[in-house]
């Protein structure tokens, strides 16, 4: 029978400082590990509002991410996924996201 795991993770600009945000084309690099021989893989990015807190109120605007540059390695350590989150927008910041996983091992 199947096993599957599954966790999230997020992002979000500081506050005020729009340095931070994620600008259309700009990218976040991660790792994963924590999967095993054979496992199915899946990563997924979820934009969250354009805004997301008292300093940035929510704007009517679509966001777009896209799960990129996805890399597998091993070495004697054990299996890691390397990829990119990216700003697939092509006029708006992207202030907050989630990152699901998932694998299934069986």
């Amino acid at each position: 029978m199947a096993t599957v795991n599954y966790w999230s993770s997020s992002w979000a600009a500081s506050g005020a400082d729009v340095e931070d945000e994620l600008k259309p084309n700009d990218v976040h690099s991660y790792i994963m590990w924590g999967f095993g021989d054979g496992d199915a893989i899946t990563i997924t990015a979820h934009p969250g509002h354009a805004g997301g807190s008292p300093l940035r109120p929510p704007l009517p605007v679509e966001q777009f991410l896209a799960v990129e540059n996805v890399r597998t390695e091993w070495n004697p350590n054990g299996r890691r996924v390397f990829f990119d989150v990216r700003n697939a927008s092509t006029s708006y910041s992207v202030f907050g996201y989630v990152i699901g996983f998932a694998f299934v091992s069986g």
